[in-house]
C-alpha cells in the first residue's frame, strides 16, 4: 500500500517531483528503529533529536537511546514550554533558539506532534539537511506534509519547506 512513496515523476510544468516521506513505519517500538531510517536519510551519523518535555518521555529518550546505542552522536534539545500550563509553538521565535542551538548535524529528528514536526521541518529546510519523524500524536494529520503552519512576526503563515524522509508511529 505505501508503494508510491519515494517515488520520482515527470511532470508536465517540466520539473521531477518525489512523493514524500520514503518511508513509513507504523509498528510497535517504532522509536528504537530510529537509527536504521535515520541511516538512510543521512549521509553522516550526527544527530540532533528535538522534542518537547511530554514527548521527551513518549518517545525521545528512546530515540536518543537507540541513536546512541547504533554509534550515532545525538545533540538532545527539549524545546521548553513558554510559559507554566502552556506548550511550546510553532514561531519564528521557538525556530531561531533551536537554529541557534543546533550544532552541527547530518539529520534532525522531531519527536512529537505538529508543532515539533513544522519546527524540525523549518530549521532543516533552511540547513538543506533531511529530517525523520517520530509521531506522537495521532490527532495530527502533517507529518508527511512538506507545509508549515508556523507564526512570523505574530501573523499565522502557511510556509512552505520539505517533507520528512520517513514517518515512524507507534500504535500505542
Amino acid at each position: 500500500p505505501y508503494a508510491i512513496f519515494g517515488r520520482e515523476f515527470a511532470c508536465e510544468c517540466g520539473r521531477t517531483h518525489r512523493v514524500a516521506p520514503r518511508e513509513v513505519l507504523y509498528a510497535p517500538a517504532a522509536a528504537s528503529r530510529a537509527p536504521e531510517f535515520c541511516a538512510r536519510a543521512a549521509k553522516g551519523r550526527r544527530a540532533a533529536v528535538v522534542m518537547d518535555l511530554r514527548t521527551r518521555r513518549v518517545a525521545g529518550e528512546a530515540v536518543c537511546d537507540a541513536l546512541s546505542r547504533a554509534g550515532w552522536t545525538v545533540q538532545v534539545l527539549v524545546v521548553p514550554d513558554p510559559a507554566p500550563e502552556h506548550s511550546p509553538v510553532c514561531d519564528d521565535l521557538t525556530r531561531d533558539r533551536i537554529a541557534a542551538e543546533m550544532g552541527p548535524v547530518d539529520l534532525a529528528v522531531s519527536v512529537g506532534g505538529g508543532v515539533m514536526t513544522d519546527l524540525v521541518r523549518w530549521v532543516t529546510f533552511e540547513r538543506k539537511i533531511p529530517f525523520v519523524s517520530v509521531a506522537t500524536a495521532a490527532s495530527m494529520n502533517g507529518y508527511a506534509s512538506a507545509s508549515i503552519a508556523g507564526t512570523v512576526k505574530g501573523v499565522k503563515c502557511l510556509i512552505y519547506a520539505h517533507a520528512p524522509d520517513a514517518v515512524l508511529a507507534d500504535p500505542q
